[in-house]
């Protein structure tokens, strides 16, 4: 027999586990493994096995959470060409800003981008 198949048959799964359960443990177990967007053999297997059960939900919401964090990093961009690109109407180009808001503004902008890089870091290694 070749390497090739002698792993195949190792790493197979061949093998079943019956255990019997109630309708409401079936339902619990069910809605669990769905919650984590795996089959229920698989959440069982990764509970059984001690492997961490990791959900899609969470690694989702890190995922639009660095979405964001993009988004504000465009918004910043393209603020700053604003600036640039309008340089010549400094003096007086909005009654109700100042540079010192702008820049208040701006140094808030990045602070809420490095908080969400920090937070989408910690879920990340919790999931």
């Amino acid at each position: 027999m070749s390497k090739r198949k002698l792993l195949d048959i190792d790493t197979k799964r061949l093998k079943t586990i019956t255990i019997k359960v109630n309708a409401n443990e079936y339902k619990i177990i069910n809605d669990k493994a769905q919650s984590h967007s795996l089959n229920t053999s698989t959440y069982l297997r990764n509970l059984a096995m001690n492997y961490p059960v990791k959900s899609m939900v969470d690694r989702q919401a890190v995922t639009a959470l660095l979405r964001v964090n993009g988004d504000l990093g465009k918004v910043g961009g393209l603020f700053k060409m604003w600036l640039m690109r309008n340089g010549e109407y400094k003096d007086d180009f909005s009654g109700e800003r100042t540079y010192k808001d702008i820049d208040a503004l701006v140094n808030e902008i990045e602070k809420l981008m490095k908080d969400i890089r920090n937070d989408a870091g910690e879920l990340m290694d919790i999931i």
